[in-house]
């Protein structure tokens, strides 16, 4: 689950790093990063990206198994694509 959260961190912290190469430094923290990055098409599904923040912030404060399994089934069905989706955008984002 740790793995998890810190690939969340690392994402929308690269996300800002993002806005920040394209001169918006004013945008800062993980939801208004994501949703910007979603308004400028950096990321794509911006529900699915809010919910995977929510489940990050969820899986770092319980202890309750069944809704680790829960996390970590979404985390294989649903928000592994979508930072394969992110490692492609940024990997085609201009030097």
């Amino acid at each position: 689950m740790h793995r998890f959260e810190f690939t969340w961190e690392l994402a929308w912290q690269t996300l800002q790093d993002v806005l920040v190469k394209r001169v918006i430094t004013t945008i800062k923290g993980p939801n208004p990063v994501v949703k910007e990055a979603g308004n400028l098409q950096i990321i794509s599904n911006l529900v699915e990206w809010d919910n995977m923040r929510q489940d990050r912030n969820r899986a770092s404060h319980t202890y309750d198994a069944v809704m680790v399994t829960e996390i970590v089934n979404k985390i294989k069905s649903d928000y592994l694509d979508l930072f394969l989706d992110l490692e492609k955008t940024l990997n085609n984002e201009p030097e």
